[in-house]
């Protein structure tokens, strides 16, 4: 009995040590990493997974041609549009494709800030800027050095002042898988029609029962 107990108080304690383990392990993700990390999406039947894509390509989508913010998404999330994301479904699946559509329309819609952010900065007070919102360039965009920052800043450009990006068209014949890696052309255009071509990275990883997806532009 005493035997019993001995290895029962062992078990509590390995037990225990493992979920402390798993906290901590995620409480040790960054927090603009942590958004990398999507469930696994279950569906019973076929049915209902086409149903989900249906739903999802539409997403509430209202397209009233006499309306200044023309087109835009229901509940005010983002002025941007990703009218072609299903396009990616074959390549990532439904978890990355829901991961595309949230990480790209959230980005799209901080391109103008972000442009007038660092307009006519000079070198040192863009590198100041970098430093200090890093992670969130990191989170949003998958860009770590500060050369590749400034290009990245420099392409958007195209983007006309007080405009906002209308949309953001996926290349279909540019979409290509290559081992865990999906790439593909953005081509994103704002409220006055000008437009700009950026590559787009995915980098899929399964996670246990999860899935780690981050992505990464680059000036096309």
């Amino acid at each position: 009995m005493k035997k019993l107990i001995i290895m029962l108080l062992i078990l509590l304690l390995i037990g225990g040590g493992a979920y402390l383990y798993h906290i901590n392990k995620d409480n040790n993700i960054p927090e603009y990493q942590k958004n990398k990390y999507k469930e696994k999406l279950e569906f019973k039947t076929n049915e209902e997974k086409q149903e989900f894509v249906n739903e999802f390509a539409s997403d509430g989508e209202i397209l009233d041609e006499e309306n200044e913010d023309y087109p835009y998404v229901v509940g005010g999330f983002t002025t941007a549009n990703i009218p072609n994301v299903v396009d990616v479904l074959d390549y990532l699946g439904i978890e990355g494709m829901v991961f595309v559509k949230e990480e790209l329309t959230l980005a799209l819609e901080m391109l103008p800030k972000l442009k007038e952010d660092t307009r006519d900065l000079e070198v040192g007070e863009l590198k100041r800027y970098f430093s200090e919102h890093e992670n969130k360039i990191i989170k949003q965009y998958g860009i770590t050095t500060l050369d590749k920052f400034q290009e990245f800043v420099e392409s958007l450009a195209f983007i006309k002042e007080n405009e906002k990006i209308s949309e953001g068209v996926i290349n279909t014949s540019s979409i290509e898988k290559v081992g865990n890696t999906v790439l593909f052309d953005l081509v994103i255009k704002d409220r006055a029609g000008n437009t700009n071509t950026y590559k787009i990275k995915v980098d899929t990883i399964p996670s246990g029962e999860n899935v780690e997806f981050s992505l990464y532009w680059e000036v096309g």
